[in-house]
């Protein structure tokens, strides 16, 4: 199975199965009309819970008391065996989590059943506009050639549609049979999961069916296939490519012209702003950080680590004995317009009232017009004495940035943040290595193995201390010694 693939649908079922925890937001609940008359599949009822005060069991501990305020079942809640972690703070966390409803109420939501909950996944099934991967490969592009943990790299679209589709009945497949794992340090949740092997989600198991929804490229097409998920499917919830961030955008917004009585859920979007979370709430969620996060970390993160230094990572001798002087680069979409602007209001607050982007170039999103975009854009910074170029970008469009770049001579620091996944270190072996060797940023990710490998040996001093465990990040190619460097 594709690895990259499988990681992204991980995240992406383990949301729907958290959204899938209640079958009806909690204002229709008081609306409907009333619990059903049996409990299906043995669901535990609160009737049938222990007194709130329970002994709670931690590995290498004692039995220690749990507060009041909620019930944990019949035994005491112990702590499940796993590989790694703290697992004693697991549980004291899963213990502060209750649910919301208790019992099952008709009529269900959209997608969910007595025993299903169904999925929608939304692939570039038909190449819909330019075939990036063509144009990846065309452009040089250093597709992974695979080891012996994942499997090489598709080259054809046929085989992105087969390894997607692999990967995503591999997980769903997972779920449906781990429901009750998942569920083991949530002790006040686990005895509404029910106790059917078959169907380990709240007393129901995922379905899943694939449609074609374009790319970024075609929004006729998502419009469409949003309509045929919601209305044809009646689907629970809708999934986009994460490698695609734009057609995620694209699919939220199309869902949203749907009645909110029978909209799907849509996990999937990347990075956006805020104010386009809250105006598509509560239907439409990201696996992470939001782009309003992003670029306010980021930006705390240039002003006090960055600014006013060296260009120290840049592998030109002459550009990194000079101060930075900042650059920015963002596709000329209206949702990282907007993010943009964001940045750089976050940029003069936390660099005292000044921000330092002497140089903004806001590029086509049309891949047919990037080889040559890029091209002048290298011009224009170069012009600019930029030293360090801001990268607000998806993962493609770099690469025609990084060979316009080495065919000119220029050699920047390019600083990336988790914007376009542009911190996981499979995404930065694609780039040529001389332009990569200036690569550097900050990951909101803190997953070892998803951004660089480096991330995960570097000193703890020189991490952020921030609470979403942002990391410093290397490219993987970088020396050992070079990784264990200060950021700045």
């Amino acid at each position: 199975m594709n690895g990259r693939v499988a990681r992204v649908a991980v995240v992406l079922v383990v949301l729907s199965l958290i959204a899938a925890a209640c079958s009806k937001p909690k204002k229709q609940a008081k609306t409907s009309s009333g619990p059903t008359t049996t409990n299906l599949n043995q669901l535990v009822t609160p009737t049938s819970l222990a007194p709130a005060t329970t002994a709670v069991t931690t590995p290498g501990g004692k039995p220690k008391a749990t507060a009041k305020g909620g019930t944990t079942g019949a035994t005491a809640a112990t702590s499940p065996a796993a590989p790694v972690g703290d697992q004693a703070q697991a549980l004291r966390v899963g213990l502060k989590v209750f649910p919301v409803t208790t019992q099952r109420r008709q009529p269900y939501y959209l997608g969910v059943g007595d025993k299903t909950i169904k999925l929608v996944f939304s692939t570039d099934k038909a190449v819909c506009g330019v075939n990036a991967l063509t144009a990846l490969q065309a452009a040089g592009g250093a597709l992974p050639s695979g080891d012996r943990f994942t499997r090489p790299f598709p080259t054809t679209s046929d085989q992105v549609e087969a390894d997607s589709r692999e990967a995503i009945s591999f997980v769903v497949k997972y779920f449906n049979e781990h429901g009750f794992d998942t569920a083991k340090y949530l002790p006040h949740i686990r005895p509404l999961m029910g106790n059917d092997p078959a169907n380990q989600i709240f007393g129901r198991h995922f379905e899943f069916q694939m449609i074609d929804g374009g790319s970024f490229q075609c929004p006729d097409k998502t419009t469409a296939a949003a309509k045929e998920a919601a209305e044809t499917d009646k689907a629970f919830s809708v999934f986009t490519n994460l490698l695609d961030a734009d057609v995620g955008y694209n699919m939220a917004s199309a869902l949203s012209a749907e009645p909110s009585s029978a909209r799907p859920l849509m996990f999937g979007t990347e990075w956006l702003p805020d104010s386009i979370y809250n105006r598509f709430a509560p239907f439409v969620w990201t696996p992470w950080a939001t782009g309003s996060t992003v670029v306010s970390q980021w930006a705390t993160y240039v002003c006090t680590k960055l600014r006013g230094q060296n260009a120290s990572r840049s592998p030109d001798a002459t550009l990194k004995l000079q101060k930075r002087v900042f650059g920015l680069v963002h596709p000329n979409l209206k949702e990282v317009n907007d993010l943009a602007a964001e940045f750089k209001t976050d940029l003069t607050r936390a660099c005292g009232g000044t921000n330092p982007v002497v140089k903004e170039i806001s590029y086509s999103p049309d891949i047919k017009a990037a080889q040559t975009d890029a091209t002048n854009a290298v011009v224009q910074l170069k012009a600019a004495g930029v030293t360090s170029v801001l990268r607000l970008t998806d993962l493609l469009f770099p690469l025609f940035y990084d060979i316009a770049a080495q065919a000119q001579g220029y050699n920047p620091e390019w600083i990336d943040s988790s914007f376009g996944l542009m911190d996981v270190s499979a995404i930065q072996r694609i780039y040529p290595k001389l332009e990569t060797a200036g690569d550097f940023g900050v990951s909101n990710l803190g997953i070892p193995g998803w951004a660089s490998p480096a991330a995960s040996r570097t000193p703890p001093e020189t991490r952020s201390t921030s609470t979403t465990r942002t990391t410093w990040f290397r490219r993987r190619t970088a020396s050992p010694a070079t990784r264990r460097a200060t950021p700045a």
